[in-house]
């Protein structure tokens, strides 16, 4: 789990590893970046995916 508490610090229960992903995610928002979250099943389709960054304008 991305989110489980590793007993060393890092990621705890709280949920402050989502918050500062979240930070980091709206700091490139900020700077004009687009972030698009890719997931596994989305390089299984190219096109589906290809498809979802031409509609974010992430092609170019």
């Amino acid at each position: 789990m991305k989110y489980r508490d590793t007993g060393v610090g890092g990621i705890n229960e709280r949920g402050d590893q989502f918050m500062l992903e979240k930070q980091r995610e709206h700091r490139l928002y900020v700077l004009g970046y687009t972030v698009v979250r890719i997931m596994w099943h989305d390089l299984q389709n190219p096109l589906r995916l290809r498809e979802r960054l031409a509609a974010v304008g992430a092609l170019g």
